[in-house]
């Protein structure tokens, strides 16, 4: 993905954003704000985002796109809701605890997390980093809507692709302060020495470290029933677009990476294992199977001895 292009996925998970925003299966507990936010970000963009909120209200068209869905990969639209749903859910109790002064969302796209949340927490600085292309469509967005968003800022990353530059050049960031890590949706585009490499970064930060983060495990490493032979062809489609998986480990393999870059994991939870939690019964005419294949994990990182002196 280059700096001067917004990715595909970004565009696909706003659009799986409001479809959940507007059926019945899901939106009670994916808000009318959120699909809001989400059409905003697409208005830019071809004749089909511009309208797909109205689109998705039109008889036949949401029936249409479930079953595409199912033939790639059912249920993935209400996995992105989970997935982002549960996020949320453990960085509100981390900002309810006090234990983070700052927030960082990498690789952002069009999530909406902070700019929802930034007023509950009006003393938490809110960071979202991404590229360039997508950070001045984001910001072009948030220039227009109401209201006061003083303590969200968004950040281009910096041409070397180092956060630790990134951060130095952001307004406002304080290199000291306890922070938060949400990386949803990034790490199976890396490669697993430059996944080792950013963790090391992260917790060299400087502060308190604690980290949110998706992961992938391999094909065939989960239960059958989620159609590899699908996911496989989902791969297809990704690499056609510039983004291919490059990284996908089981959670043993990640134990051991987390313990070479001092990170001490808390828990790893899959988004479809929270459907009873949030009152999901998710219909045959949806896939009625949500993928397996996507585990979130948090933790902490063990603080490095500072110098003497």
């Amino acid at each position: 993905m280059q700096s001067n292009q917004i990715s595909s996925t970004a565009r696909l998970i706003a659009r799986a954003m409001i479809l959940n925003a507007h059926s019945e299966d899901t939106k009670h507990f994916v808000s009318s704000e959120v699909g809001g936010l989400s059409q905003a970000f697409l208005n830019n963009f071809g004749w089909v985002d511009r309208n797909f909120t109205s689109l998705v209200k039109l008889p036949g068209f949401s029936s249409l796109l479930f079953a595409l869905e199912r033939l790639i990969k059912p249920g993935l639209s209400v996995h992105y809701a989970l997935r982002k749903q549960y996020i949320e859910k453990c960085v509100r109790d981390r900002l309810d605890q006090g234990i983070y002064a700052q927030v960082v969302v990498l690789g952002c796209g069009f999530d909406t997390l902070a700019l929802r949340i930034h007023h509950r927490y009006p003393h938490v600085r809110f960071f979202e980093i991404d590229h360039q292309a997508l950070i001045e469509r984001k910001q072009s967005v948030i220039d227009k809507l109401e209201g006061h968003h003083h303590n969200v800022s968004l950040v281009k990353l910096d041409p070397s692709g180092s956060i630790s530059s990134t951060l130095n050049n952001a307004p406002d960031f304080d290199i000291v302060a306890s922070t938060l890590f949400v990386i949803e949706g990034v790490l199976m585009y890396l490669r697993h020495e430059e996944v080792a490499a950013l963790f090391h970064e992260l917790g060299s930060v400087g502060g308190d470290v604690g980290t949110i983060f998706t992961f992938l495990q391999p094909i065939g490493a989960y239960a059958g029933e989620d159609r590899p032979l699908a996911e496989k062809m989902a791969d297809v489609w990704l690499a056609q677009k510039g983004e291919p998986y490059r990284w996908s480990v089981t959670p043993g393999e990640l134990h051991t990476l987390c313990q070479e870059v001092g990170l001490g994991l808390h828990d790893i939870v899959c988004p479809r294992d929270r459907q009873s939690e949030v009152g999901l019964r998710l219909p045959r005419h949806r896939g009625a199977i949500i993928p397996r294949d996507e585990y979130v994990a948090d933790g902490t990182f063990v603080p490095k001895p500072r110098p003497q002196g």
